[in-house]
């Protein structure tokens, strides 16, 4: 299992990239589509909302368990993208106009580091677990 493997030692490889985002994918992916099949049922939508607030502080957690496994190869694309997510959730939390702004150019930079990360665990990933729902 990846996170005995990183617990224990940080391997960087393509097999524990892949399984630390599989593990990591689904696990986001579960949260936000119970928020919104609560939003759907006619649960509390401010709940909902709360929580989708909280993506990028997920995406940072994910993106720093991804950063401790990435191949050398993909790295650089990860680490800019754990950096822009956690200069989102600054300025989140900070709630000026000017942070907003800055988060919005944030995530146009990292926009190239996205779509590295997504070819390379398009190439070297199976991602048909993504499909099943």
């Amino acid at each position: 299992m990846v996170a005995g493997l990183t617990a224990c030692g940080d391997t960087r490889s393509t097999e524990a990239f892949c399984d630390t985002f599989k593990e990591r994918a689904v696990q986001f992916h579960d949260k936000y589509t119970a928020a919104d099949q609560q939003v759907t049922a006619g649960g509390n939508p401010f709940a909902s909302l709360l929580m989708l607030m909280q993506s990028p502080a997920d995406l940072q957690v994910m993106f720093q368990a991804l950063d401790k496994v990435a191949p050398d190869d993909i790295e650089p694309s990860v680490n800019q993208m754990l950096e822009a997510m956690k200069q989102q959730q600054q300025a989140m939390n900070s709630l000026s106009l000017s942070s907003a702004l800055g988060g919005l150019l944030i995530g146009l930079e990292s926009s190239g580091a996205e779509r590295d990360i997504n070819d390379y665990l398009s190439q070297h990933c199976d991602l048909s677990y993504m499909h099943d729902n």
